[in-house]
């Protein structure tokens, strides 16, 4: 299973008290939460969030107890954070952008591949019709594209899903300067105050792929730890970075 599929298994877990009490923990609020993303795993009674790479892909899924203690899951990679813009594409069908179901929770078959597992289905599968949309794991043949996290789309009912166009940044587009700044909960405070916000894995970690993101020709504010020490140089460093 990718990260994207566990990500996206996490982001379920989350019920209506969990919000608040990880934005009070954090001093931020729900909204940025739930527009960075974040998911619960029971198992280990951790927060879980994605760090990504420059094209939107979940690369690593970092944990974190209600103690501050961070750790990231085997096999992750270190990569950046920041809300991935939804309609990042050629493409985009409404039932794609935040309302998929995994199968196995509707009670149903995929109504491409007939499995039971990690295809998803779009909300309105309860529809006498059934689903209007499939994001099926197997099956490509007939499909529109490929779609997040992995998966190939289908749409059974074209006058049910509302095509619009797609934007060729994974950021949000926002007449504000971009903030570059350390780690996810400095993201979340950034985006509180209306700007987007990138965060870097540690002071000096992310440069390769910060070079990558879509950053030409905007404003950008490199914000650090205040110090003289691995803060200042991380920031310069940044700096260094994107200016090649």
């Amino acid at each position: 299973m990718s990260f994207a599929e566990l990500f996206e298994i996490f982001q379920q877990n989350m019920m209506l008290t969990f919000w608040g009490v990880l934005a009070e923990d954090l001093g931020v609020t729900v909204q940025s939460l739930q527009t960075l993303g974040v998911g619960f795993y029971p198992g280990k009674q951790v927060w879980v969030s994605a760090e990504r790479n420059a094209d939107g892909g979940i690369i690593g899924l970092a944990y974190r107890t209600r103690d501050g203690k961070k750790f990231m899951e085997d096999g992750s990679e270190r990569g950046l954070t920041y809300a991935y813009n939804e309609n990042h594409g050629e493409k985009k069908y409404e039932a794609g952008r935040c309302h998929w179901v995994q199968v196995y929770r509707t009670g149903n078959d995929c109504p491409i591949c007939g499995k039971p597992d990690w295809c998803r289905v779009s909300s309105d599968y309860a529809d006498p019709q059934g689903p209007s949309a499939v994001a099926c794991s197997r099956v490509s043949k007939g499909s529109r594209c490929g779609t997040v996290p992995d998966g190939y789309l289908h749409i059974l009912d074209e006058t049910r899903q509302g095509q619009h166009s797609g934007s060729g940044s994974v950021l949000s587009e926002t007449a504000l300067p971009i903030l570059i700044v350390e780690g996810y909960t400095d993201v979340l405070a950034a985006m509180d105050l209306g700007f987007v916000a990138i965060g870097r894995p540690s002071a000096k970690g992310g440069m390769e792929l910060l070079k990558k993101m879509p950053l030409a020709g905007a404003e950008i504010w490199i914000i650090g730890e205040n110090d003289a020490g691995v803060g200042s140089e991380g920031m310069e460093k940044t700096f260094v970075n994107l200016k090649k």
